[in-house]
């Protein structure tokens, strides 16, 4: 463990007492992890201290939140790390391979994803994940990427029911189309595109994210398909030795996440459609979808790769309303998705509006706020309200004090934060009465 960061929390890198959970997250560092995980608060590089993990770990890694001490801002690192090659040994940093053979395999696929991440860095996309550095360390390698609040569309597909309409579904899927064109531009292909992989954050920006180069390395040498494959969202070409792949293989993926949105259920598997076409007619599972989508969607997802269209412009000019952007800035969702809920500082008796706002505006200088969590912060003391009929003075009074607090400057001391809280005097009785907080001292 890093000395001198005992006090932030692994789950938001919020200042916390010296207590197992969080009081700002609810995150619980002394639950149960996995033997493979890195521990909290490891420092990689000397700039990167480690947190919790982000999703769920994958077959070829592990994404952590992370925090750069440098710069004072939180981000996403991947580690390479396929589980059926390599592994660490209890209370070790360093990963090794399982054998030599396997070693060899290793060592390939982290060939391929150093150098997939050096390509990502270079590409300056709003809908590509943002690769900020990529090194090696403790035997394997390591990829920075900025850290996006949100959640994958697997999870917001989950929140809304299972399926979209098909406005929002467009509204998705074509920014992503449009960072996806310019990774074919390159010369590379993603393999691995499905809704686990599509990012919406909390301003309904959608991002693509893992590229597949190391998994399919690792794959085309060790004979094994089901390390690169997600039954659905994989066209027929890829569970071929010798399957010839292009875009039209992104083309599929994507094709069978616009049908998994707007129907709700993913396609069969590319081999069970061979003898009989067993996809059923996205029109007969949501009889609203228009001709224009229910025709790009079937020959999106024709099983025969010649048949579907050649490049994603093709594919997204079959499709309605939006067309194929030539830009690289951000397309985002006419309606914002919700964002997590926002977790404000808990209020306890003992604990001064202060120190509150104080541990809140240092967290205002580490990342944007979006307008939902004003919305929630807005809001948020509310349930701790005492008298119900002054809800919306304290939504209003709230509002007031956010926006004050956004006019400080970034990586002020104490000193200066109490000197702007003194102007925040009309908050401290409103406070004091709701949410049972100590005020401030004259």
């Amino acid at each position: 463990m890093a000395k001198g960061f005992e006090s932030l929390c692994p789950g938001c890198f919020r200042e916390k007492p010296l207590k197992p959970v969080c009081v700002h997250c609810d995150y619980d560092e002394l639950a149960r992890r996995g033997p493979l995980l890195l521990p909290h608060r490891i420092l990689l590089r000397e700039q990167y201290l480690i947190g919790r993990v982000l999703g769920k770990p994958g077959g070829f890694g592990m994404t952590y939140l992370a925090f750069d001490i440098g710069l004072e801002t939180p981000v996403a690192i991947k580690e390479y790390l396929p589980r059926d090659l390599a592994g660490r040994d209890s209370g070790e940093l360093t990963v090794s391979a399982h054998s030599p053979e396997e070693g060899e395999l290793f060592r390939l696929g982290l060939a391929q994803f150093l150098a997939e991440a050096r390509t990502l860095a270079k590409f300056d996309h709003a809908h590509i994940v943002r690769v900020r550095q990529v090194f090696e360390a403790h035997g394997t390698a390591y990829l920075v990427m900025d850290y996006y609040l949100g959640q994958t569309l697997d999870e917001y597909l989950e929140s809304r029911g299972g399926k979209l309409p098909e406005k929002t579904a467009l509204e998705i899927l074509m920014p992503i189309l449009d960072g996806l064109r310019e990774v074919h531009e390159q010369g590379f292909i993603h393999r691995d595109i499905k809704p686990q992989n599509i990012y919406l954050t909390t301003q309904g920006r959608p991002i693509l994210l893992d590229f597949g180069a190391a998994r399919l390395a690792v794959a085309e040498r060790s004979r094994s398909l089901s390390v690169m494959l997600t039954p659905g969202y994989a066209p027929f070409e890829q569970y071929r030795r010798r399957g010839k792949q292009g875009p039209w293989t992104d083309v599929y993926a994507c094709a069978a996440v616009l049908y998994r949105m707007v129907t709700g259920i993913t396609p069969p598997e590319a081999p069970d459609r061979m003898d009989e076409d067993l996809l059923e007619p996205p029109s007969r599972l949501e009889p609203s979808l228009s001709p224009s989508v229910v025709e790009a969607l079937m020959v999106g997802l024709n099983i025969k790769a010649g048949n579907r269209p050649g490049t994603v412009r093709e594919f997204q000019n079959l499709l309605p309303s939006a067309k194929a952007s030539d830009t690289s800035e951000p397309r985002t969702l006419d309606s914002p998705m919700p964002s997590p809920a926002f977790n404000l500082p808990k209020p306890r008796h003992n604990t001064t509006v202060s120190e509150v706002l104080y541990n809140f505006a240092r967290q205002v200088n580490r990342r944007s706020i979006t307008e939902y969590e004003y919305e929630m912060l807005s809001k948020g003391f509310e349930f701790y309200r005492s008298n119900p009929d002054k809800a919306e003075e304290l939504a209003q009074q709230l509002r007031e004090w956010i926006d004050a607090i956004k006019t400080c400057p970034p990586y002020v001391d104490a000193s200066q934060w109490k000197f702007k809280i003194g102007q925040l005097r009309t908050v401290d009785k409103l406070l004091f009465d709701i949410a049972g907080l100590i005020p401030l001292k004259k």
